[in-house]
């Protein structure tokens, strides 16, 4: 991630903070700059891991709290897939701001998938008294790895290929 990658969300969130009367404080900008760093989507004990594994101090409070901050900032869109867990996503400004998960309902395995054309119809809806900042389409069922240990093989029923016992 380049210096004005890192800075852009720093800036966005300092921005927040000040027009809504809030401390702009050091834990709350490196929860910030750490949930921009994430490629993937991410949890606050994700968060908090990170940061401590950086040699910084900072309770998991104060993550959940800032978490829940730049959801409302629109920095992060918050996802819950699963009542246990709540997932977040850091909103990369140049990227697309409609996002498809694929979720397992068997083992709670996500995936971002890409369909060009579904997105594309999304983006082009227009609601006349509303404004699409960003969306989430979310799709279940089973994934192939869960969908691969749940074939059965095939039974042996005792019974000899016929085809081969007339060709010998």
């Amino acid at each position: 991630m380049t210096e004005s990658q890192q800075t852009e969300p720093r800036m966005a969130f300092e921005q927040y903070l000040r027009s809504n009367g809030m401390r702009c404080t050091q834990e709350r900008l490196v929860v910030a700059e750490t949930a921009a760093t994430y490629g993937a989507m991410f949890t606050a004990e994700d968060i908090h891991r990170s940061i401590e594994a950086k040699g910084y101090r900072i309770s998991i409070a104060t993550v959940y709290n800032t978490l829940r901050m730049l959801t409302e900032a629109s920095l992060v869109i918050q996802h819950a897939f699963d009542p246990s867990c709540t997932r977040f996503e850091y909103l990369r400004p140049s990227g697309s701001q409609t996002r498809l998960h694929l979720i397992c309902t068997v083992c709670g395995r996500i995936r971002e998938a890409k369909d060009q054309e579904l997105m594309s119809s999304i983006r082009a809806k227009r609601y006349s008294t509303f404004t699409t900042s960003h969306c989430a389409v979310y799709i279940y069922g089973v994934c192939g790895r869960c969908r691969r240990k749940t074939r059965k093989p095939k039974a042996y029923t005792g019974k000899q290929n016929t085809k081969t016992d007339k060709q010998i």
